[in-house]
């Protein structure tokens, strides 16, 4: 499983788009979750740096070239040794 994208313009999907390996790994990454500041990504990967089975990660998008940067494992309590998936927030939670 891995994770893609894909933008919406004048009204029609474009080609999805794979988000590549800083997302994706050769194992499974699932249940990806945008933030509403837009450029924060949450998913689930088996992959990266897991505690054990999926775990949470995140990773902020570079607004200049639509890229992502390193993804970053959560840690406990977010994550345990079991599956962890479909991480989200609430925006009234969610401001500083």
């Amino acid at each position: 499983r891995d994770i893609w994208v894909s933008e919406l313009v004048d009204g029609d999907w474009g080609p999805a788009k794979n988000l590549g390996p800083k997302i994706n790994t050769p194992l499974d990454d699932d249940a990806p979750f945008i933030h509403p500041d837009g450029v924060t990504l949450f998913f689930s990967s088996k992959g990266h740096t897991s505690m054990g089975g999926y775990d949470i990660f995140k990773s902020i998008m570079n607004q200049k070239d639509s890229t992502f940067k390193n993804s970053e494992n959560l840690g406990f309590p977010i994550n345990s040794t079991d599956d962890d998936l479909y991480f989200s927030l609430a925006l009234s939670l969610s401001k500083g």
